[in-house]
């Protein structure tokens, strides 16, 4: 054990108490990592834990490893603008900018944490839209025309190349909060955005023709959406409307555009200054916003035969002016935001960022940022797995960087080659001296946020074998409706979840013509099952793009998978046909398997392929909980869920905890229904010092009863 003295300095009071940040000299109390942070400029390390006290004592150091629960927030970085609209670049730097005198673009080096000033645009693009183009530029669409809700039909395009802006044509009408969105075929889709008070908000989306740099009108489209609408490109091509309104719909951009339905939220609130993500293929979550703003959060599978939004388990917090962003793993941070009603009330700021994870489909409560960040705040992932937070009003001028919990749990995987370029489908190496154990190779696209929504951002979890010891295969993305061209951050990730820095690498316009035959999605993963039952159906759709007839000879799958299908043999050229795919697991844990395909075209046989969990019956959503340290004297507490993943209702018989020191109440009534879940609340007060052990156990009629979640806790 290594003790330290520490010197403890108050910062701010959160949620969770008094949060203090705790400086030991000549130690890392943080765990063992590789790299070094971005920002990393206060000369002693620091971590977090919570108390009433501001003395100087002595610590044990390896009896508070909060950071890799909670995760940690570096120092305040000094900022010479607000940032309100930001992008990364391929080159590692940020572009961003800020509101009301818009015309001031800044990059920002995260490797020497310097901000130096870009060329102006020569208008001001506060209040713009802006995504990636193929290539690697960024496309800025609309602005701001002298006072608020005056738009203006300017676009640019900014090279980071060359540092240096071009003009684009301008929009056939102004807008002022527009949304865009990358499509597979490389153009961009902008939709929304006001005109002027008078004409109010533009109801015509357009496309940014890439390779002729012109704008198509889809003028069969017109539909008045809220500002800055989610808006996501789906597997099938067309654009998801995620909201903000509860009405999601598809918009398909060929010819002169058409919108068609597709479900309605679960929550009646309009989820303004919310969030929405695309988490998977096909695969959307949804939380926060609205005024008073909400907690709920739900999801929607859109390969589903009919998509249909599903609550999940809610935010521990309710806020609006939220920022979502993407980790490598797949996982939602949720940072800043405001609990309170109106606008942007900073009086009810929400300090803790809250993950979500979509295997359990659950939050857990992160450490606390250290101060407001509500409307014109910006979130983005970095390279090196950190998230810079920054901007927000009124005029913060300051970022801060936040090291996710997994950054401190053990030695970080490397990449020590990887193509610079890729085509979908194609298999690459990565090199990599921690191949055997890596458990996830995934490619994000770089973010372009502003305004409670990423609007570039995508995740991509990539199929790969080990070759060797020191490389992987991995197959790229399927086609580009799944990852449009363009740069990507690629990561692996060991089997504790750490993330290595990632590395750029730029996917290829699919050019030529389109596979002979085409599966979309080609990789599915199925909802976590219970042990011999049988998960809900994903649909694949095998697409003929021949100008002939397909002959399908044979369809087998293997592993814990089923099919069935509307292939009737010979398919019509230019048509398509769907399976439904189906998991009963025979056995806890990771199951893997495939769909193969053989017909008569000349990329045959065509590979589905497929995983998913076994579960039991009921489970938590934590196997084990450490409340840390604790003041004899006080409580901390700590809220789980039990979710019951079978089709019948559960019967729950007790719920007890043991240890004399901890205590549970809860909100879980018997029967509890088909895929629902409860919340049970534990309390830790310590009578005494030292280390203190307990045990929940829930006894209920799941196949894997009792269900046993161990806790810790340290009283001081």
């Amino acid at each position: 054990m290594t003790n330290c003295y520490c010197e403890i300095q108050l910062l701010a009071v959160t949620t969770a108490g008094l949060s203090q940040v705790v400086s030991c000299a000549n130690q890392d109390v943080r765990g063992k990592r590789s790299g070094t942070h971005p920002s990393a400029g206060a000369s002693m390390p620091k971590f977090r834990l919570f108390s009433g006290l501001s003395v100087l004592f002595l610590l044990s150091v390896a009896a508070y490893p909060q950071t890799s629960v909670t995760g940690e927030w570096g120092p305040i970085l000094s900022w010479p603008l607000e940032v309100t609209h930001a992008s990364l670049l391929s080159n590692g730097k940020v572009i961003g900018w800020s509101p009301w005198k818009g015309d001031n673009a800044h990059l920002w080096d995260p490797s020497t944490n310097t901000i130096t000033a870009s060329p102006k645009v020569g208008y001001n693009i506060f209040c713009a839209g802006h995504s990636h183009l193929a290539d690697g530029r960024v496309l800025v669409t609309g602005g701001q025309l002298g006072a608020v809700l005056y738009g203006l039909p300017n676009a640019s395009i900014y090279d980071p190349k060359t540092d240096s802006w071009s003009a684009a044509p301008n929009m056939h009408a102004p807008r002022w909060y527009p949304t865009n969105t990358s499509l597979g075929n490389g153009d961009v889709l902008v939709t929304s955005g006001q005109m002027d008070p008078a004409r109010g908000y533009l109801g015509l989306p357009q496309v940014f023709q890439a390779a002729s740099n012109t704008w198509q009108d889809l003028s069969s489209a017109q539909l008045i959406l809220p500002l800055y609408p989610r808006m996501i490109l789906a597997p099938n091509g067309k654009v998801f409307y995620a909201g903000e309104s509860t009405q999601s719909r598809y918009l398909d951009t060929t010819g002169t555009g058409q919108w068609t339905a597709v479900a309605k939220t679960k929550s009646t609130v309009v989820r303004d200054y919310g969030s929405a993500v695309q988490y998977g293929d096909g695969k959307i979550v949804i939380m926060g916003g609205g005024n008073p703003p909400t907690a709920t959060t739900e999801v929607i599978d859109l390969n589903a035969a009919t998509p249909a939004w599903r609550t999940v388990a809610p935010m521990s917090f309710p806020r609006r002016q939220l920022n979502a962003t993407l980790l490598p793993g797949g996982q939602v941070l949720v940072t800043g935001g405001s609990a309170g009603t109106g606008f942007s009330d900073k009086s009810s700021p929400v300090l803790p960022a809250e993950l979500w994870d979509p295997k359990t489909e659950t939050w857990s409560t992160l450490a606390s940022q250290s101060g407001y960040r509500g409307y014109h705040s910006v979130a983005l992932l970095l390279p090196d797995a950190t998230v810079l937070s920054a901007g927000g009003d009124p005029n913060i001028s300051n970022a801060q960087i936040f090291s996710p919990p997994y950054l401190f749990n053990g030695a970080r995987p490397t990449i020590t080659s990887a193509p610079p370029s890729i085509d979908y489908g194609a298999s690459f190496a990565v090199g990599t001296p921690n191949a055997t154990g890596i458990s996830q190779v995934t490619l994000l696209r770089l973010g372009s946020v502003t305004h409670a929504f990423n609007q570039d951002q995508r995740f991509n979890n990539l199929s790969f074998t080990a070759a060797n010891s020191t490389s992987l295969n991995v197959i790229a993305p399927a086609n580009a409706n799944l990852a449009p061209a363009g740069d990507y951050m690629l990561f692996v990730l060991n089997t504790a979840g750490v993330p290595s820095v990632a590395r750029f690498i730029h996917l290829n316009p699919q050019t030529g013509a389109l596979p002979a035959v085409a599966v979309a999605p080609s990789s599915v993963f199925l909802p976590d099952t219970v042990v011999n039952s049988t998960s809900a159906g994903a649909t694949v759709t095998l697409t003929n793009n021949q100008s002939t007839a397909l002959t399908i000879s044979n369809i087998a799958a293997s592993g814990d998978f089923a099919q069935t299908n509307t292939c009737t043999s010979p398919v019509s050229a230019g048509a398509s046909c769907k399976f439904t795919i189906t998991f009963t697991p025979t056995a806890l844990g990771l199951r893997s398997g495939k769909i193969t395909i053989t017909d008569s075209a000349n990329n045959s046989p065509q590979v589905i392929n497929m995983s998913g969990n076994g579960v039991g019956g009921a489970t938590t959503s934590a196997t084990d909980h450490n409340f840390w340290a604790t003041a004899i004297g006080t409580t901390r507490g700590f809220k789980l869920y039990l979710l019951n993943n079978q089709s019948v209702p559960l019967n729950i018989a007790s719920i007890v905890v043991t240890g004399a020191d901890f205590s549970q109440t809860n909100h879980c009534t018997s029967p509890l229904a088909a895929g629902q879940f409860c919340d049970i609340n534990m309390v830790f007060a310590p009578t005494v010092a030292g280390t203190r052990t307990g045990m929940l156990t829930i006894t209920d009629s799941a196949n894997n009863s009792p269900q046993t979640v161990p806790l810790t806790g340290f009283g001081k």
